[in-house]
């Protein structure tokens, strides 16, 4: 029988269980990193859905709701602010885990200090590096900085046609005063 190497994994268990602790704190962490918000950095992504005693906020209406599309239903609440909402889904497979947040008020800024209303020109001054998609069905610019991709900044740029839906975009196609008119957190 030929000596051929093996991998003993028993000397190298601190040094993995170490490895996975950081990776796991790295990861658990970028959406809270995104989440300037003391309001929106209480909602944690992957974990259970808050009860509506959980969810306190002064002079803020609470909508329990469910959302329904492309063939799918989730739960949301939506959290009505003066000048827009704060929405946290629910994933799309019944384990009523928050899924994603969606901001849609200026009131509530994230990394950066970037928020709602801010332009595509704050984006690029906030990142370097993004990669932009047209998402037809909503007409709408998808930005994500590379460096922080759970962060998608949802830009109005009226100069796209439908047909560039689904398709990579380059940053000279989107005007630098472009409004941000939505952030995901997922």
């Amino acid at each position: 029988m030929p000596n051929t190497p093996t991998f003993r994994s028993r000397p190298f268990l601190p040094i993995l269980a170490l490895l996975g602790c950081q990776i796991m704190a790295i990861w658990g962490c970028g959406g809270s990193k995104a989440l300037k918000s003391a309001e929106v950095s209480q909602f944690k992504l992957g974990e259970p859905m808050p009860d509506r005693a959980d969810i306190q906020f002064e002079d803020t209406l609470v909508r329990d709701t469910v959302f329904a599309e492309g063939g799918y239903q989730w739960h949301a609440w939506v959290l009505k602010y003066p000048d827009g909402d704060l929405i946290v889904e629910s994933d799309f497979f019944g384990h009523d885990l928050v899924n994603r947040i969606r901001i849609e008020t200026p009131s509530l800024p994230v990394a950066k200090d970037l928020a709602v209303g801010q332009t595509f020109g704050d984006i690029q001054s906030a990142f370097k590096k993004v990669n932009l998609m047209y998402l037809s069905a909503y007409q709408l610019v998808d930005v994500v900085p590379k460096r922080q991709p759970q962060l998608h900044f949802l830009i109005k740029e009226p100069t796209l046609s439908p047909d560039q839906g689904g398709t990579l975009l380059n940053k000279h196609q989107i005007s630098d005063s472009a409004q941000i008119v939505a952030i995901v957190v997922m």
